[in-house]
């Protein structure tokens, strides 16, 4: 059911994402297919702030922080997961696996290989940042309009 502080941490997380994923593009690789990667970071990102956030949210300002984290968290796995994937499909077009299990594999190489871009430091503190004030400001609109 759409609340108002489902609809507010979506937008946070819409907007955590754009800010990192703008900054992640200027870290990957030259060659690197970003054109929608933002984009769809964005939409992953919201909806796990829809579907997890707003589930957990109304159990106290402490444990709105630890949901905001949590999402987060999952959101970045999710990102990061879409992209491996993508990537994936790019090079196994150019023939670079032998099979679909090596294939697999590769997805789980990239998302190691990638990973590391959320240590950034302006990337880190957004992240951060983004995840507690998502799930303060949630549970905050939770008590005002929920």
């Amino acid at each position: 059911m759409p609340t108002a502080a489902r609809m507010i941490t979506a937008v946070i997380f819409a907007i955590v994402a754009y800010y990192t994923s703008n900054e992640a593009k200027t870290l990957m690789p030259e060659g690197t297919p970003v054109a929608v990667f933002t984009p769809w970071a964005m939409f992953v990102s919201a909806l796990c702030a829809w579907r997890v956030i707003g589930r957990l949210i109304g159990r106290g300002y402490a444990n709105s922080i630890n949901t905001g984290v949590y999402a987060m968290v999952c959101a970045m796995f999710f990102v990061c997961l879409l992209f491996a994937i993508v990537e994936m499909i790019r090079l196994s077009m150019k023939f670079r696996y032998d099979g679909p299990m090596e294939a697999i594999v590769g997805i789980f190489e990239i998302i190691l290989e990638y990973a590391p871009m959320f240590a950034h430091p302006p990337i880190a503190i957004a992240l951060v940042v983004g995840a507690v004030s998502s799930g303060l400001i949630g549970e905050w609109a939770h008590r005002k309009w929920g």
